[in-house]
């Protein structure tokens, strides 16, 4: 079911920003490297509202190949910067086909339900994981990351 707000549908508009940031990564990963060895998410980080959308603020990211970790090409998008992360344990949820705002919301309520009420992870945000271009339209992989709370 679309969910509409002022006549916009936000499930459009969701799909629009993950194409638009979808773009300008993979332009970036190219001049990384023509041909990646190892498939490399873009990440994208959610912020849930109470009634599970998906709030408009997204910040999305991708791994540098090691190889490129040193010295990694300056981003000539000044909407893209390079930042260094502290390594974390997420819990996983691997899924297929072509996914928007629904199907990733899904999948979070999937994995949510089976880590239960008990499991220690951060409930106001949570990732989405795109590992294949928009032009492979078989075997394509997804994930939706929840960050584990420090014990």
């Amino acid at each position: 079911q679309l969910m509409k707000n002022g006549g916009k549908n936000k499930s459009v508009a969701f799909i629009i920003l993950f194409s638009v940031y979808i773009i300008n990564i993979f332009l970036f990963i190219y001049k990384i490297c023509e041909v990646m060895n190892t498939p490399v998410p873009i990440i994208f980080t959610v912020f849930p509202r109470d009634d599970g959308s998906l709030n408009r603020r997204l910040v999305a990211a991708l791994r540098i190949p090691s190889s490129f970790q040193i010295a990694p090409p300056t981003p000539t998008d000044s909407s893209i910067r390079i930042e260094e992360r502290p390594g974390m344990t997420v819990y996983v949820l691997r899924f297929g086909g072509f996914a928007g705002e629904s199907e990733f919301r899904a999948e979070a309520l999937r994995l949510m339900c089976t880590l239960g009420d008990s499991a220690p992870f951060h409930r106001k945000q949570y990732l989405c994981c795109i590992y294949d271009p928009p032009i492979k339209p078989y075997g394509r992989r997804n994930e939706v990351w929840f960050l584990q709370d420090e014990p």
